[in-house]
């Protein structure tokens, strides 16, 4: 569909080369969030973070990017492995040199239109391409998570395709592939230091007249692909209570195994893959979803995780309303036409009972749209943090107190302001379905009226008087 922009931010240049903005310890600037200008319909845009770096330049945008590759410090401020288990290679395709012309001109000097595709495990990027340049320089920095799998594996090693970009297809230009053990030694301050790989024939062989291809190559640990099934999530801690559990919290850590819906390559069979999302459906809520991972069969979430206020859900007055279970449904993310289905987890509440208000950490198996007592693994698994708990911030007993003087004839009317639910839509949103609206409540006693408003009740006061 047609992209909907969301807001706008202008950068004054000359007042940023003026204040001589400091290059930062990567030489590629300082990150910075920059508010977003709401465009006209809007109400808000939020902000984008983002690196701007200045250098004096030569007039000679080439040799000015050289200069700034040479330059470059590549993930000097990224975690350590010493953190954690290294679980994300950063990768940085700096630049190509000596790369075979594979567009012939007659005319003029012959030359390619190179980009790269990178290729760990399920995992594929690609660059931009390059217009005629057999010195391409791309600086482009990717992240490829490990691989998640049912039993620990040896890290792949990471395939790096040069290629020259054709309307119809791509003309081959070298290849290398380069094993974790191989991967440089990083520098003192942490930085991964650019390194030139020769390029290689089809079959791996080497060429002497293939070029070299620079790239900076950093192993890191990152807690958004964290592979541990031990990934700590709602870790506050749980006090004994007779109160019944009114809040369900939903953490999507990850799936593994999961069905392959799209070919990488149109109309090939080989690398297919999916685009997976997570849809959380619980009776009496809006669904909710995680984000889409592209092009992976064994997505992470880890930072995906969902509140449900029961008491709020709920149809009636009695606990007896509330839902029994929640869906939730993998789905295949596509462009053009509807998503495809992967597969279904049914979680039912009561047995989440058992756990007393704790998390509960579990790999459950995808079943078919009609197998709501669980699937055979046939579709892959996904790993499920479910807690069904008391908060007692949403345990609201306003008049617990006793009478002081029951005795006496009432003269006061006391009403407590709960919450609402299924209210309707006033500020409908402008590009979007739905919308929202901004609640108050008055209340009417024997024709005279109570406000929410404090100025206004305390007005109301003065000049009535309820019998």
């Amino acid at each position: 569909g047609k992209a909907k922009p969301l807001g706008e931010v202008s950068v004054d240049l000359a007042a940023r080369w003026a204040a001589q903005p400091d290059a930062g310890p990567d030489g590629r600037g300082v990150a910075e969030w920059l508010k977003l200008d709401a465009l006209e319909g809007q109400q808000g845009a939020g902000e984008v973070e983002v690196k701007i770096l200045l250098t004096a330049g030569t007039g000679d945008a080439q040799a000015d990017a050289a200069k700034a590759a040479d330059s470059a410090r590549w993930f000097v401020d990224d975690q350590e492995p010493e953190q954690g288990e290294p679980n994300v290679l950063h990768v940085a395709v700096v630049r190509a040199r000596g790369l075979k012309a594979a567009d012939k001109s007659l005319m003029g000097t012959s030359s390619s239109d190179p980009f790269v595709t990178l290729q760990f495990g399920d995992k594929k990027e690609k660059t931009e391409v390059v217009k005629k340049s057999l010195a391409p320089i791309w600086m482009k920095m990717v992240e490829l998570p490990v691989p998640v799998t049912k039993e620990k594996k040896p890290l792949p090693s990471l395939d790096v395709l040069v290629e020259d970009h054709d309307t119809l297809s791509s003309d081959f230009l070298g290849k290398v592939t380069i094993s974790p053990a191989s991967i440089p030694t990083l520098e003192a301050d942490g930085a991964a230091p650019p390194t030139w790989f020769p390029l290689c024939n089809k079959d791996g062989s080497p060429a002497a007249d293939r070029g070299q291809i620079q790239l900076a190559l950093k192993m890191v640990y990152d807690p958004q692909y964290d592979p541990s099934e031990d990934r700590p999530f709602f870790t506050e801690e749980v006090s004994e209570t007779d109160k019944p559990p009114n809040e369900l919290r939903i953490a999507i850590a990850r799936a593994r195994d999961l069905k392959a819906m799209d070919a990488a390559v149109p109309f090939s069979s080989k690398g297919k893959t999916s685009d997976p999302y997570v849809k959380v459906k619980l009776e009496g809520f809006s669904d909710k979803k995680t984000k889409t991972r592209m092009k992976t069969l064994a997505p992470v979430w880890n930072d995906s995780s969902f509140t449900f206020d029961l008491v709020a859900g709920q149809k009636g007055t009695s606990t007896e309303s509330q839902p029994k279970e929640v869906e939730l449904e993998v789905m295949d993310y596509d462009l053009v036409g509807s998503d495809d289905f992967l597969g279904l987890v049914v979680l039912k509440l009561d047995e989440l009972l058992e756990a007393k208000h704790k998390p509960v950490s579990k790999w459950y198996p995808l079943g078919e749209k009609t197998q709501r007592s669980g699937g055979d693994g046939s579709r892959g698994s996904l790993q499920v943090i479910a807690q069904w708990r008391y908060n007692k911030d949403l345990d609201f007993e306003p008049f617990s107190a006793e009478d002081d003087v029951p005795d006496r004839e009432p003269n006061e009317v006391r009403v407590a302001l709960f919450r609402g639910r299924g209210l309707a839509i006033k500020d409908k949103n402008l590009l979007s379905k739905g919308g929202t609206s901004d609640p108050r409540v008055r209340f009417e006693l024997l024709g005279g009226q109570f406000s929410d408003d404090k100025n206004e009740r305390k007005k109301q006061e003065k000049e009535r008087h309820f019998k």
